[in-house]
């Protein structure tokens, strides 16, 4: 008489698979939390080196070019510490073009309208432009912790004292002048919040989870 010879890999059964996924969809609501507050580190992190890096070559280029360092002299000046709405001085920002369907596509740098013939001259102010555009570079300005009308825009300050500050913003058009005491920038287009990277990070900035969280 022929032994039936049973298979030792017979598989699994569906109770066994329904299992296997219960158990894996679980992990995954577990660890997916962690993963996503990983991933929003990283990409903060990569932006605030950035900003470092940006805050430091032009401070670098400033303190050793008279004009340019007259530049931020006279926007410091502009200044007041007894008015919340003129804390940090705006002296230039990169602006984003877009497709019709709202994807990123050019990068370019600009200043206030109103910086010529209130603070300096136009020479300044296309040098400044000039070396926005060339320390900081195609490459840094893409933010890693961004979103397009939410935060897409390096914007680099002074104070009253001509200290540069490097903050991350949305909506600067030319007519905004100051980035106020409570960090959010009016003016055209509404008002936004600007987060300072460089040279401290806003504490707002540490706690943010999501992009969409910048709203203010």
């Amino acid at each position: 008489m022929k032994r039936k010879m049973i298979s030792d890999n017979a598989g699994f059964s569906l109770v066994e698979l329904i299992i296997v996924i219960a158990i894996m969809a679980v992990l995954a609501a577990a660890i997916a939390p962690a993963i996503i507050r990983y991933i929003v580190k990283a990409r903060k992190a990569v932006d605030i080196a950035n900003a470092e890096a940006i805050g430091s070559s032009l401070n670098a280029a400033i303190t050793s070019d008279e004009e340019l360092y007259d530049y931020v002299s006279a926007g410091a000046k502009e200044c007041d510490p007894r008015v919340p709405s003129k804390k940090y001085r705006i002296l230039g920002y990169s602006s984003v073009s877009t497709t019709n369907n709202g994807r990123k596509y050019n990068y370019s740098f600009h200043t206030p309208r109103n910086l010529v013939g209130t603070v300096t001259t136009q020479g300044a102010v296309d040098k400044f432009t000039e070396l926005m555009t060339k320390e900081v570079g195609m490459e840094l300005v893409k933010l890693h912790f961004g979103d397009f009308t939410i935060l897409d825009q390096w914007c680099v300050c002074c104070d009253e004292e001509g200290n540069l500050c490097v903050f991350v913003t949305s909506g600067l058009n030319g007519w905004q002048y100051f980035v106020h005491e409570n960090r959010t920038v009016s003016g055209n287009g509404g008002t936004r919040n600007a987060y300072m990277l460089w040279p401290s990070v806003d504490e707002r900035y540490n706690e943010l989870n999501s992009v969409s969280a910048a709203l203010p």
